[in-house]
């Protein structure tokens, strides 16, 4: 840890990914107020991997296997969550190494469950705060970023509200009725409601809302089916509705 900065209400618990994220009690650490006056400030990051196997032969890769939704999985920091703890801890050993010179005090957030709780559970920045993350020091600002491999190394890019997605999760089941394959005319075919309804979710963002809104909706889920020469009678599909509105 860098020197000045110190502990508050750290549990140190081990990690998987589905069991034990949403369970670290406020993870955060401050710097002691600063050599002069000013304002309270938070800086944020998450902490948790997704249920993503790391396909590359870098030696820094992920090898971590665990449980999700009843499946194993690889576990792993696909979405830059790493480079986000490595970038604030960063900030918090510069900041240290010149308290004297700082204005007000710092508070670094380490947000457990970001991706979301599993299921059951609380987590994320709700359950932070019903713990009484910030107790006595309630910061006038949070400052937060995110990497984006697109972007240029050395680029920072910004926007003025709203930026990236705040997602909604959907589940439908789609109810059909069981036949032969080779007799579909005796079912109804529940995957090809799905399919239906899949290609005319896109209709929303291309038809439904203005060019102007960023929105976007992906299916990203459809469950359905034991063997292949039998129409199955439902068919679960879900997908993720980031929408910034």
């Amino acid at each position: 840890m860098p020197t000045g900065v110190r502990f508050i209400g750290v549990r140190q618990r081990e990690h998987t990914l589905a069991k034990t994220a949403a369970r670290f009690s406020r993870p955060a650490f401050r710097l002691r107020p600063g050599g002069l006056p000013g304002p309270i400030v938070a800086v944020r990051s998450e902490l948790d991997a997704l249920p993503v196997t790391e396909d590359s032969n870098l030696p820094f890769k992920s090898t971590v296997r665990s449980s999700y939704n009843d499946q194993e999985v690889g576990v792993a920091h696909a979405c830059g969550h790493d480079i986000h703890i490595a970038a604030i801890i960063g900030v918090a050993t510069v900041l240290a190494s010149m308290r004297q010179q700082l204005h007000g005090t710092v508070i670094f957030i380490f947000q457990p469950a970001e991706e979301g709780a599993p299921k059951g559970e609380e987590g994320g920045a709700a359950l932070m705060l019903k713990e009484g993350l910030f107790g006595d020091l309630k910061p006038e600002a949070v400052f937060g970023m995110h990497s984006i491999g697109t972007s240029d190394v050395g680029k920072i890019s910004y926007s003025l509200g709203a930026t990236t997605a705040s997602g909604d999760n959907f589940r439908i089941l789609f109810h059909g009725k069981q036949a032969h394959a080779a007799f579909p005319q005796y079912s109804i075919d529940p995957v090809v409601m799905a399919a239906e309804a899949v290609m005319q979710l896109q209709t929303i963002r291309s038809r439904n809302l203005s060019p102007y809104d960023p929105a976007v909706l992906s299916v990203t889920m459809v469950h359905t089916g034991v063997r292949n020469n039998i129409i199955p009678d439902h068919c679960n599909a879900g997908w993720n509705d980031p929408r910034l509105q």
